[in-house]
């Protein structure tokens, strides 16, 4: 499988914003670091991937060129 550098790299920068609001809403919830910390890295690992690969199939979609009725 060929990793497609600017997927990846959205994929990354765009999870560290919701990793971030998540290991605070947790804390808040949990008062506890680890747990926290323990849920935002689950988080992250978890929506990378789905991001990245959601975003290569999306990619391979618009190279097939479904033909739409104009």
């Amino acid at each position: 499988m060929k990793i497609n550098k600017l997927s990846l790299f959205k994929a990354l920068s765009y999870r560290a914003l919701g990793t971030g609001s998540t290991f605070l809403i947790s804390f808040f919830l949990t008062k506890n670091v680890s747990v926290s910390l323990g849920i935002a890295a689950a988080e992250f690992v978890i929506k990378v991937a789905l991001y990245y690969f959601h975003d290569r199939v999306w990619d391979n979609l618009t190279k097939i060129n479904f033909k739409i009725q104009k």
